[in-house]
């Protein structure tokens, strides 16, 4: 893509940038409706996998 004069390079840059807001936009708009599933409260399963992980590298260090 060949353009002539600056000012052609500012209109074409300025494009760019528009179409990249709205892009932008488009995608922070689906996030938000996407129904991800988001931790809330007491995270029981969380908790109890740190205990047995942590649980096994105490164990590892009373062995060695």
């Amino acid at each position: 893509m060949v353009l002539g004069g600056l000012s052609e390079k500012r209109a074409t840059l300025a494009e760019l940038r528009a179409a990249a807001a709205a892009i932008e936009a488009e995608i922070d708009a689906g996030e938000a409706d996407s129904g991800a599933w988001k931790r809330t409260g007491y995270y029981l399963t969380y908790y109890a996998t740190a205990g047995f992980f942590l649980g096994m590298v105490a164990a590892l260090a009373s062995l060695v």
